[in-house]
């Protein structure tokens, strides 16, 4: 496998452990979402937008792909805080 191939996999792998979660209440917390999140797997960082731009939105990693899907899959959508979740797989 040529290292190019290699890299592009490896990337691949670690990207689908990385939601972003848009539209998120401009004053919440990462305890609040460590709540929210963790009930669908272990999440290994949070990463909330302080910036005027970034506000309202995070990153959030997982240890495994299939967590990150299995959130994915029961909160896009859903309403929380009077707000619907946007959440999307991550990319560079």
């Amino acid at each position: 496998m040529s290292n190019l191939i290699y890299i592009m996999v490896f990337e691949e792998r670690i990207l689908k452990k990385i939601l972003y979660v848009r539209n998120l209440p401009l004053n919440i917390d990462t305890n609040e979402i460590y709540d929210l999140f963790s009930k669908y797997g272990r999440i290994f960082q949070i990463r909330i937008g302080f910036t005027s731009v970034t506000k309202g939105s995070c990153i959030i990693i997982y240890s495994t792909n299939k967590e990150a899907s299995l959130a994915l899959a029961s909160l896009s959508g859903k309403l929380f805080k009077n707000k619907y979740l946007v959440i999307l797989l991550f990319k560079l």
